[in-house]
């Protein structure tokens, strides 16, 4: 019985000389394709059409370009002004607020109290006040009456004119008489005489007995002869008062008589301003009751501006700390970019310049922009030192999200309406010039040597070799 054909080895040897041959014939054609390549066409028949592009006008502009985040433009830190325990929490993470609405509140009691007991410290410092200008004024009445009175009764009573009805008596060596021509406030001086006869004739006196008091004070005390039987005792009238507050004392008598009687003065400055303390007292008593007044309004927190709760850092019960954040909020109605640029970059960044900015949940779309702020001081990245920058939207998306990514970029160089070439069409020879592929009407191409400008993220600027409409090789 006939099983079938017997398998041999032999019936497979076509297949594979036929594998050989097809491997064989696709090297061939490889080699051929890579050897075209090198040689290139060898005359304009053999030529391969290229893409040519026109050279036009328009904006050639340079930019740099980096990645941030959306930020509200404007962000509070908000806290108490005192430490005490939450007693109400009117805000929610996420939630919209509106400028002078109560975000959270804590006891109040013990700023209250200190507020009460500060304006009773004022009113008491304000009343002493009044009294002291009150016993200030009785004062100054009584010291002007006695100044205009008792001065001059006190200087009258100190001054003793001389007795018309007694005459000295001569020594001696001589004697003295009275001259009725002086003024009495002056001292007369003794005549001396020659010698006198033996007896003691008595002169007649000649000065006229006063009948009133002098017209003016007396400058000092008149005193006796230096030969007279006595000095007169000196008096202080306690009317002078010099600035540092000391008392003027009296003249001493002087002679040969009896006793000099010097004067004595007590006077003495006094021990403090009554009043100008007070006033130091309700200036104090002031500053104290408004700093009791700052801790009781630092027991509310209000929001200041429209925005978005950002972050609350506690809830009703919880203990607080004087000066800690406990509500962050943000003004999502303005946002804003924020990102850093390499130095290099930076360097040609200048608040002013034009912007666009993309976001991740607009895809397409791109959204005009300026930056505002570029940061003086830099931040170390790794090994490469970046500043920060700031864009505002000319009109602010709607639907960003707050700490979102977005794309920036920003022109640092722009020319209008200049002759220019796509940035691929431009090359360079082997001795560095700029150049451009000109294909010729017969198909072949030429290298042109241009003059170029700006170069920018897509076009080139070209300053001199071109003409609007002329034809380049595109890449």
């Amino acid at each position: 019985m006939e099983l079938g054909p017997r398998w041999s080895p032999l019936r497979r040897l076509p297949t594979t000389r036929r594998l050989v041959a097809v491997a064989a014939g696709a090297t061939l054609v490889t080699a051929g394709a890579v050897a075209y390549a090198f040689a290139g066409p060898t005359s304009a028949d053999d030529a391969v059409p290229v893409a040519t592009v026109q050279v036009d006008r328009g904006t050639v502009t340079v930019a740099v370009a980096a990645t941030g985040a959306v930020e509200p433009a404007e962000d509070r830190q908000l806290g108490f002004g005192v430490a005490g325990t939450v007693t109400r929490l009117d805000v929610r993470l996420g939630q919209d607020v509106a400028a002078g609405d109560v975000l959270a509140v804590i006891d109040d009691s013990d700023a209250t109290e200190a507020v009460e007991q500060a304006q009773e410290a004022l009113t008491a410092a304000q009343d002493a006040l009044v009294t002291a200008q009150t016993d200030a004024e009785t004062d100054d009445t009584e010291t002007d009456a006695g100044a205009g009175s008792g001065c001059t009764t006190a200087a009258l009573a100190a001054w003793t004119a001389p007795d018309p009805t007694t005459s000295p008596t001569p020594d001696a060596t001589g004697s003295a008489t009275p001259d009725p021509s002086r003024t009495p406030g002056t001292t007369p001086t003794p005549s001396p005489t020659a010698s006198v006869p033996t007896g003691s004739p008595t002169p007649t006196p000649t000065q006229p007995t006063p009948t009133s008091a002098p017209a003016s004070l007396p400058a000092s005390v008149p005193t006796a002869p230096t030969t007279g039987s006595g000095g007169q005792p000196g008096t202080d009238t306690g009317c002078g008062e010099a600035p540092d507050g000391s008392g003027t004392g009296g003249e001493s008598g002087s002679g040969t008589g009896t006793g000099s009687g010097p004067g004595d003065a007590a006077g003495g400055g006094s021990g403090g301003d009554p009043v100008l303390r007070a006033r130091q007292q309700v200036t104090a008593a002031k500053l104290r009751l408004a700093a009791a007044e700052d801790d009781l309004a630092g027991t509310v927190i209000t929001a200041p501006i429209d925005g978005k709760a950002l972050g609350v850092s506690g809830a009703i019960g919880s203990t607080v700390r004087a000066g800690g954040t406990f509500i962050e909020l943000g003004a999502v109605a303005q946002m804003q970019v924020t990102a850093s640029f390499p130095e290099a970059d930076a360097a040609r960044l200048v608040a002013g310049q034009s912007a666009v900015v993309t976001v991740a949940t607009r895809p397409g779309e791109e959204f005009p922009a300026r930056l505002s702020q570029v940061d003086p001081v830099g931040g170390v990245d790794g090994q490469l030192v970046r500043y920060g920058v700031i864009v505002d939207f000319d009109d602010i998306p709607d639907g960003l999200l707050v700490g979102q990514s977005a794309g920036v970029r920003i022109v640092v160089d722009e020319v209008a309406d200049a002759v220019r070439v796509p940035i691929t069409a431009v090359g360079q020879s082997s001795d560095g010039a700029d150049i451009v592929v000109v294909p010729d009407g017969a198909g072949a191409r030429q290298e042109r040597v241009v003059t170029v400008g700006i170069r920018g993220d897509q076009y080139v600027e070209v300053t001199d070799g071109l003409v609007v409409g002329d034809e380049v090789v595109g890449g």
